[in-house]
């Protein structure tokens, strides 16, 4: 896929909407990367991701229109304070975080430019997780230098250190994904593979430090996962070409492929790298129940582990 194919690919995605009987717009395409944490409660931790935000912030400042976080029952005022600077001065490990910004008017709205975390306090269940998501326009990468999404992704992980991390195309939902009418998010999940589906709170209550959601173009994986699957340089060796390799703090992000693909079960084509990734990590690959929001009448649960499950040990088509 050529520079201006890609470029093309992302207006078209861009402009693919689904909407809910009442009106709202409820489902887009963009892209979208997602990281989680340890010890969420800490402070350190919590001023690595507020680092974050500040940082997605500046860069989208222009496209946003709310701004929220919170620290138990103390709220950040964004015309006067940092994100990290109301961190620092409100911090309790005793009380939750949370936080976003939006592009929409509302949190119940899909928007392109969206950012949400959470950050549990010190009784959640230990080896509970926190995690930051971000979404950003298909064709973001057109307005910026090659390989933005890629160096914006490896910042984030030099901020915050994640256990695992996910990035490339995926449907984008509400902030506020309360609702059952993201069902409407289905058929584009099941025709196209590489079309990620992200439920950041189910993966921080359902995976650990040593297991990982699934493959995907951009994906995080933590030292103590590599030695699980044999050790970095066994990993990297049986990856073979087309992948490229950074190092982010205690591991590595891996680059599946030039540019994120879609793939087409209707061409029954998948991304060839995702497949090489997928069969190489489903060893750690942990099923999420209730994962997935599905239409009535459908086996949610054989469709949710043969979803989870695509690149386990599918054959990929060359993009």
């Amino acid at each position: 896929m050529t520079n201006s194919d890609n470029q093309a690919l992302g207006t078209r995605l861009d402009e693919i909407n689904i909407k809910s009987e009442d009106g709202v717009l409820r489902v887009l395409i963009g892209l979208r990367f997602t990281l989680f944490v340890s010890h969420p409660h800490r402070l350190e931790t919590r001023l690595a991701l507020a680092d974050c935000m500040d940082l997605y912030a500046w860069m989208n400042s222009e496209h946003l229109v709310k701004r929220g976080l919170k620290i138990g029952n103390w709220h950040w005022s964004p015309k006067e304070q940092t994100a990290r600077e109301f961190v620092a001065d409100t911090h309790s490990e005793e009380q939750d975080m949370e936080g976003y910004l939006t592009s929409a008017k509302t949190l119940r709205e899909a928007n392109h430019f969206s950012l949400g975390l959470l950050a549990g306090n010190s009784y959640n269940v230990p080896g509970n997780l926190g995690f930051l998501t971000l979404t950003l326009p298909a064709s973001w990468a057109e307005a910026n230098p090659p390989g933005a999404f890629l160096e914006l992704a490896l910042k984030l992980c030099s901020l915050t250190a994640p256990i695992h991390a996910y990035g490339g195309f995926g449907v984008i939902l509400p902030l506020d994904d309360s609702s059952q009418d993201n069902v409407l998010a289905y058929p584009l999940l099941m025709r196209f593979p590489g079309l990620d589906y992200d439920d950041p709170i189910k993966v921080t209550v359902k995976l650990d430090a040593n297991h990982l959601r699934g493959a995907s173009w951009l994906l995080g994986i933590n030292q103590d996962i590599l030695d699980t699957l044999g050790g970095r340089a066994s990993f990297v060796d049986r990856l073979g070409e087309g992948f490229r390799i950074f190092d982010i703090p205690d591991g590595i992000l891996v680059q599946a492929g030039r540019m994120p693909q879609l793939g087409d079960r209707n061409r029954d084509a998948f991304p060839t790298y995702y497949c090489r990734l997928g069969k190489l990590i489903a060893p750690v690959r942990r099923p999420i129940r209730r994962y997935l929001k599905v239409p009535l009448r459908v086996d949610r649960e054989e469709v949710e582990a043969a979803w989870l499950a695509r690149f386990d040990d599918c054959e990929g088509v060359d993009p």
